[in-house]
């Protein structure tokens, strides 16, 4: 057999066996949560908690860095310019994650509500609104 009628074996196989493998995981998976329009929400207000701290983690240790970078910059103002920018970068990752922790309200708001009327409080019980 030559080069190309290996691979193109080998690929075949490759595919019928990932097709396998995918089938089988997919007979194994758990009931979807999202039967409803509030699952679509609770999903996204579990993702946007998350997202939303690790984004606060991650903004703690900019503006260290950042102010270790002034700390230690002296006269250099490549290292000044670089703490500066650092802060910027720190400031919109906080304002991109409180758009974030918005996010299922701001959906629901334009979707109706789920009781048909808008809602002011986001329904992430872990960010203080009501859950359900």
């Amino acid at each position: 057999m030559n080069r190309f009628s290996l691979t193109t074996l080998f690929s075949f196989a490759t595919l019928i066996l990932t097709g396998w493998v995918f089938t089988a995981y997919a007979a194994s998976l758990p009931p979807s949560p999202i039967t409803t329009p509030q699952g679509v929400l609770d999903l996204m207000c579990t993702f946007t908690v998350y997202f939303f701290y690790t984004v606060m983690i991650i903004t703690v240790i900019m503006v260290v860095y950042a102010s270790f970078l002034y700390v230690t910059a002296g006269d250099d103002t490549e290292k000044t310019t670089k703490a500066r920018r650092t802060l910027t970068y720190a400031a919109v990752g906080v304002a991109v994650s409180l758009l974030a922790v918005g996010f299922p309200t701001i959906i629901e708001g334009l979707a109706g509500g789920a009781s048909g009327q808008t809602s002011l409080t986001p329904h992430c019980s872990i960010l203080g609104g009501q859950s359900g």
